[in-house]
């Protein structure tokens, strides 16, 4: 499933996000698992950020919040701690969109590994906003 979130036909990556909608319905997602996979294929560019946060954002607008929350919350840290270039960045400001709009739906509380240094950078680019909203909802302010 990881995979599919990633690809790059479209209508692959809806089939995914209609197997993760499902799969969160009858309460046989596991998503520790699948955030260590999208964590995985992410580091080694087989998903792109750009494209995960198309699929998980289709999904968070069924009302999947908090399960699109879940998977974020695992699946960020090992993107956010690691020295990216520009290039492997792109699209991780999306990504973190996602994962605010899902953490101020869903009441999310707590941190995320590596999101405080990013969050702290000088600048208004959309990683480092998205990151500061982030921040911020995770923190109820």
């Amino acid at each position: 499933m990881a995979g599919g979130l990633g690809v790059q036909r479209q209508e692959d990556r809806i089939a995914a996000v209609d197997a993760l909608l499902l799969l969160a319905a009858q309460k046989k997602l596991d998503p520790g698992a699948l955030a260590t996979d999208l964590g995985a294929l992410m580091l080694i560019g087989i998903v792109t950020p750009s494209r995960l946060a198309e699929s998980l954002g289709t999904a968070a607008s069924t009302g999947a919040y908090r399960t699109v929350w879940t998977v974020l919350r695992d699946a960020l840290p090992p993107l956010l701690s690691k020295d990216l270039s520009p290039a492997e960045s792109r699209g991780l400001g999306e990504l973190l969109t996602v994962a605010a709009e899902c953490a101020e739906r869903s009441g999310a509380r707590g941190g995320i590994p590596g999101l405080d240094p990013i969050a702290a950078r000088r600048g208004s680019s959309r990683l480092v906003s998205q990151a500061r909203r982030l921040r911020a909802a995770l923190a109820g302010t």
